[in-house]
């Protein structure tokens, strides 16, 4: 399998990955959803050249508010971030507004009440003050809340690490937030990972959990998560309509989680099952908790190396929790998915969602010699027989999914295909959908298809209206329309019919 392959998996959207891009011009198709737009200013991913360079892929966000306001974060396509609103008349996106984000380079987002915002990642701020990096570097984390109209105010909540040799900076290991969600009363948490300093140099990473209730002034340090390690964890947050937070952690060896109640109590820390996976800037693990506290944790563990390289222990599994009760023992799905060169699943490899009448689980997982999208229904804690979404023929790869207000789902991936093969259907990116308390998945749903060896892509933001269900997405046109660097990749939108057939 060639290094082009593992790039249209989407391994591809981390900084640094170098092809050459092929110029094609994609097919869309339309029913049940509307006719693309283009996003003004807008981008998902660029190139640093034209012709081919670095790829750059920006974590676009994209939620509906309680309020069914649909608002995205994405680059700008002057170099910056920006944040924009959809029209739900026109079925397309306004013009992007430029935002520094008080210095906050987002990459996760929450959002809370009828049009607030919470937006985490690196930020500039008070580090090591011997560092003549620090102005230029993200060094800690920090969270901004506003509305989508703007006006954010921001809270610094850890710092990186810089250490020296001799007067000379040896190492700068910034914090890393991991996790970030909110409920609609404004109740949010937040997970980083802080770097330890050892006497010479960073020694490892310890996950500490943040949480805010709604009507306090700002994020408070709640508990430290489990062992310090070498590397960055892997987490997932949920909170319920009543305040209570579900915490879920890869401690490098095995999957953990903790409950924090309503009234600040912390719960002991339990042990799912086996995990194992690396942070690659976004994790490969999904929570979720109801207002009976009925909870569910599904996750991907498999360790991955230099250009994309899958070690053990290559599982996907899942812990459920009846209400009010601790979990039962892990269920994996699937075990031995391939290892070796090329054979990484990115993130996010498992999304999850508790349903009325269960819970359903979808992850990128192998059957028959090829990567599939495959899918399970979760009743009283047990799985039933995998079903593969994407259909045979197609390396694919899990990019979202979205859970409509009565439980209808959508969900999406990419495939690709070999250099010399015609595979049926082409690559490109597709959705199948489902309708609330069903068990059977629609057709097919075509949203793009592209040429064999066209970037396929990488980051597809999709999100439900909480009032309507109708499920709107983002993603990236394969062919850059830009005449020079720093080479946009042209982001379209479709807004989709309610699965909930509302």
């Amino acid at each position: 399998m060639t290094r082009s392959v593992l790039l249209r998996r989407g391994l591809a959207a981390l900084a640094g990955a170098v092809i050459v891009l092929c110029s094609a011009s994609p097919a869309f198709a339309s029913a049940p959803w509307s006719v693309p737009q283009i996003v003004p200013g807008g981008y998902l991913a660029r190139w640093d050249t034209p012709m081919g360079g670095a790829l750059h892929a920006f974590p676009g966000l994209l939620a509906f508010t309680p309020g069914a306001t649909g608002y995205a974060v994405l680059g700008d396509d002057r170099g910056g971030r920006g944040a924009t609103t959809l029209d739900m008349t026109t079925g397309s996106f306004r013009p992007l507004r430029s935002s520094r984000f008080l210095g906050v380079d987002p990459a996760l987002m929450a959002v809370y009440g009828r049009d607030g915002v919470m937006l985490a990642g690196g930020a500039n701020g008070p580090g090591d003050r011997r560092s003549p990096l620090n102005a230029q570097l993200p060094l800690g984390v920090a969270v901004t809340r506003g509305t989508v109209a703007g006006a954010f105010a921001r809270q610094l909540l850890a710092r990186g690490v810089v250490t020296y040799f001799r007067g000379n900076v040896r190492s700068i290991e910034p914090a890393t937030v991991t996790a970030l969600a909110a409920n609609a009363a404004g109740d949010a948490a937040a997970v980083v990972d802080v770097p330890v300093r050892g006497h010479i140099s960073v020694v490892g990473f310890r996950p500490r959990l943040f949480i805010r209730h709604h009507g306090q002034p700002a994020f408070r340090r709640v508990a430290d998560l489990g062992r310090q390690t070498v590397g960055r964890h892997p987490a997932a947050l949920a909170l319920n309509s009543a305040g209570d937070v579900l915490v879920a952690w890869d401690d490098r060896d095995s999957v953990r989680a903790r409950v924090v109640s309503a009234a600040g109590r912390v719960g002991a820390e339990q042990r799912l099952g086996p995990g194992g996976s690396t942070w690659m800037g976004a994790a490969r693990m999904v929570a979720s908790m109801d207002a009976n506290r009925r909870m569910l944790v599904a996750w991907l563990a498999q360790r991955i190396g230099g250009l994309g390289s899958a070690g053990g222990p290559g599982i996907a599994a899942y812990a459920y929790a009846p209400a009010h009760q601790r979990f039962d023992r892990a269920r994996v799905l699937q075990d031995n998915l391939p290892r070796g060169m090329d054979r990484g699943i990115g993130p996010p490899g498992v999304q999850a969602a508790l349903l009325r009448d269960g819970a359903v689980v979808v992850w990128t997982g192998y059957t028959a010699g090829r990567f599939a999208v495959r899918a399970v229904d979760v009743r009283s804690g047990r799985p039933s027989a995998p079903l593969d979404l994407s259909p045979a023929g197609t390396d694919a790869a899990l990019r979202s999914m979205a859970v409509g207000p009565r439980g209808g789902l959508v969900a999406a991936w990419t495939s690709s295909g070999h250099p010399g093969t015609n595979p049926t259907p082409p690559p490109g990116l597709y959705v199948r959908a489902r309708a609330p308390a069903m068990t059977t998945w629609g057709p097919l749903e075509t949203i793009a298809t592209m040429a064999v060896g066209d970037l396929v892509p990488a980051n597809v933001p999709l999100a439900a209206d909480p009032d309507t269900g109708r499920t709107v997405m983002l993603w990236s046109d394969p062919v850059t329309t830009a005449p020079g660097p720093p080479g946009v990749l042209t982001t379209h939108s479709a807004v989709r019919t309610s699965p909930d057939a509302r």
